[in-house]
């Protein structure tokens, strides 16, 4: 039983194969359902998905906050400290 199940992974494989060229590729790594749905019904962009993997969009205001105190703050602190200086006087929420 063990011949005729591996005959049947390996034929299903192969079957996958002829149609997507990625599927040698992907066996070099672990794979969850997802990844394995992906492969067998063909891969998605992130429109298609739904999902998006953009963060929290910053208003005008907040640009134009964040441009002052970095012009500000840039000469008197230097380098990434400006960064920790202007974390201080950014509202919590926004940082986070």
């Amino acid at each position: 039983e063990l011949v005729k199940f591996c005959k049947y992974v390996l034929s299903r494989f192969f079957t996958l194969a002829a149609s997507n060229n990625k599927a040698y590729v992907e066996l070099l790594f672990w794979k969850n359902i997802a990844t394995i749905r992906e492969m067998t019904e063909g891969y998605r962009t992130d429109d298609e998905s739904g999902e998006s993997k953009k963060g929290p969009t910053w208003s005008s205001e907040e640009e134009e906050e964040l441009e002052t105190l970095y012009l500000r703050f840039k000469e008197e602190q230097g380098g990434m400290y400006c960064i920790w200086v202007i974390s201080e006087y950014i509202p919590h929420q926004v940082c986070d």
